[in-house]
């Protein structure tokens, strides 16, 4: 699998967990309807390219949370969704333009809710800043 494949699916596995992490403890809401539509849409883009290396994706996936010390903790639900917002618009991969919509959405949801603080955007676009570091070192994905 070429370096930028393997990067638009760890993208989209990075996006998917967002809502795989929350939506078994969500209630039925306006907030889980967003979040079956975020799942629903990166599930398509993910059906459309092959899985055939997953090794490289995990390890990828790994070294960002080592990087950006997100590896074994949680997050609150802003500073992923700002994450995942900030690493498409960086991204040199196409996306289905409703994974941002939806992703969007769910960050109006929250600011009009008061649930979305400025430190949780702000920590987001730190974390995207690690990722794209992490094709900047040799210009690939790292292994």
């Amino acid at each position: 699998m070429e370096d930028k494949q393997t990067r638009h699916i760890a993208e989209l596995a990075l996006i998917i967990s967002v809502p795989g992490v929350c939506m078994d403890t969500l209630k039925p809401s306006k907030l889980k309807n967003r979040m079956e539509r975020l799942w629903i849409e990166t599930v398509k883009d993910l059906g459309l390219l092959p899985t055939d290396n997953n090794f490289e994706i995990e390890s990828l996936i790994q070294k960002f949370g080592e990087e950006s010390g997100w590896e074994g903790r949680s997050q609150h639900i802003g500073t992923r969704l700002s994450f995942c917002a900030d690493m498409i618009e960086r991204s040199e991969n196409s996306f289905n333009p409703k994974i941002l919509e939806a992703i969007n959405d769910l960050i109006a949801h929250l600011e009009n809710g008061k649930k979305l603080k400025q430190p949780s955007c702000w920590a987001g676009s730190l974390a995207a800043d690690k990722w794209e570091n992490l094709f900047k070192v040799t210009g690939k994905t790292i292994n």
